[in-house]
């Protein structure tokens, strides 16, 4: 297995995956979060998956309420850094989050 001094894991989505990350010692959850309407917003614009264009909010809604989705939510408490990625925040949040990579490399 390959070392590293910085493993950057991007979508934790269940239960597991936290027990996994804090298997390593030196290890640092930042939770990024935004509102419902700010998410929904972008995953239409991303057009990601074959039918973002066209989701609805009620189908927004519905897939939110899978339980990777509500799993993610209970993460929150874990981090110790919480980012506010709310469009205006971009900016401010990116310079969080390096902050906090940087402050692991330390």
């Amino acid at each position: 297995m390959a070392r590293a001094d910085v493993i950057l894991w991007v979508g934790l989505r269940s239960s597991h995956d936290i027990t996994v990350l804090r298997k390593f010692s030196n290890n640092e959850l930042v939770f990024i979060e935004a509102t419902v309407e700010e998410r929904f917003r972008r995953i239409c614009k991303r057009d990601e998956n074959i039918d973002d264009k066209e989701k609805t909010w009620e189908r927004f809604i519905e897939d939110s309420d899978r339980s990777t989705e509500k799993t993610i939510r209970t993460f929150r408490p874990y981090a110790k850094v919480v980012i506010n990625n709310e469009d205006g925040h971009t900016e401010e949040a990116y310079k969080l989050f390096l902050r906090a990579i940087k402050y692991r490399l330390h």
